[in-house]
């Protein structure tokens, strides 16, 4: 943007549109184009479009929806489909990747349609996710979407991605998550580009969508190794704060998620992201299983969130709490710096175990440090002695 003006930067040419006129420009060159795509005799020129498409710096956002009419009716073209004849609401059946039956020679055609896709979502913003972009929705978009992940670029995949990011309406969740599936099995890992959109998108379409993906988003999440430095910025984290809490509230999460997401989760709680309120009884069960089982990284993962939370619906049990974290600090003793960091980063307003039950937390911390010394010479099992329970 300059003085009023939105610059077309072609290789070693600008060229300065009024910004009023640029979206108003364009729909026109987008409907022009729309009439054109049935006439082969123009797929060469059209071809060349797009390639001065590609080369457009910063694209406008208006330009998505644009170029996602043209991908649909490039596909469109090439399968020949005709909606006065297959009917609305019936979306054809029959396709083979790109050589589809269509009108005569489909092969001009399908040079056009991936970079068609790639005008619109190549250089997209990631914050476009949550930005209100519209797609127009199409009966075949599940034969394109699955021709997109067949193909061996993964800067296709990742423009197909994007759509779903984009809008989710137009791209079922459930058939990206299983197409991203299938292509965990292949030997080469997904490009930075892929694996950074797929992020994104789970990222933006938890938990509308995605909850009922089940075992196939742990599979796809356990794939991607998220952490940390996959956030860019605060509200990011309290997105995965929120996504991880409900996957691992799940029994499939509970089964299946790599033990590094229940560490995550603790990380990003004692970075300051609190899971959003929720009833109590269902982190009491998860904690006493992983207490039972002395899983103490787990466990103090989970009991970060647990005090790090705000619940509803009832009383916890805060002697069920004190007991588990007794328990984990005498067994694994670095953990109390962290929880005693994320105690004094609680925001008083926030209404968690941290903020309502802060005495009885410093009492812990304080017995622990006090006892250090009697621990450290205890023959037997510290967690085993009844006078650091609760009410001793």
């Amino acid at each position: 943007m300059s003085g009023g003006s939105i610059q077309l930067r072609l290789g070693r040419f600008v060229i300065l549109f009024p910004s009023d006129s640029l979206g108003a420009i364009l729909s026109r060159l987008s409907q022009r184009i729309l009439d054109i795509i049935p006439d082969a005799c123009y797929t060469g020129r059209l071809a060349r479009l797009l390639d001065t498409f590609l080369v457009w710096e910063n694209r406008p956002p208006c330009l998505t929806p644009m170029a996602y009419q043209w991908y649909s009716a490039i596909f469109e073209n090439i399968g020949g489909f005709k909606q006065d004849v297959i009917g609305p609401g019936s979306p054809p059946t029959s396709h083979d990747g790109l050589h589809l039956p269509g009108r005569g020679d489909s092969k001009p055609y399908a040079t056009l349609l991936f970079p068609a896709l790639a005008v619109g979502f190549r250089q997209i913003d990631t914050n476009c996710i949550s930005s209100g972009i519209r797609l127009t929705h199409t009966h075949y978009h599940e034969m394109m979407l699955e021709n997109a992940f067949a193909s061996d670029d993964d800067d296709v995949i990742a423009d197909i991605v994007s759509v779903w990011a984009v809008d989710p309406l137009v791209t079922p969740s459930g058939s990206c998550v299983r197409n991203l599936i299938k292509l965990t099995e292949r030997e080469r890992p997904f490009s930075p580009r892929l694996r950074q959109m797929i992020v994104c998108a789970i990222q933006g379409r938890w938990p509308m969508e995605l909850e009922a993906a089940g075992v196939e988003l742990v599979l796809l999440l356990n794939h991607l190794e998220v952490d940390v430095e996959d956030m860019d910025d605060t509200v990011s984290k309290l997105y995965w704060v929120s996504l991880l809490a409900g996957v691992l509230r799940s029994p499939e999460g509970q089964e299946h998620l790599s033990s590094r997401y229940w560490l995550f989760l603790g990380k990003l709680i004692s970075m300051g992201a609190r899971p959003p309120p929720q009833s109590h009884e269902l982190d009491m069960k998860i904690m006493k299983g992983l207490e039972d089982a002395e899983d103490w990284e787990k466990l103090e993962a989970w009991l970060l969130t647990v005090w790090g939370s705000w619940y509803t619906g009832g009383t916890v049990p805060m002697e069920d709490v004190e007991r588990a974290t007794i328990k984990l600090f005498l067994q694994q003793p670095t953990s109390v710096p962290r929880f005693k960091d994320l105690c004094a980063n609680t925001p008083p307003a926030y209404p968690s175990l941290f903020c309502l039950h802060g005495d009885q937390f410093q009492q812990i911390c304080d017995k622990m440090q006090a006892e250090q010394l009697c621990l450290e010479s205890t023959p037997v099992s510290p967690w085993l002695c009844p006078e650091f329970l609760p009410g001793n």
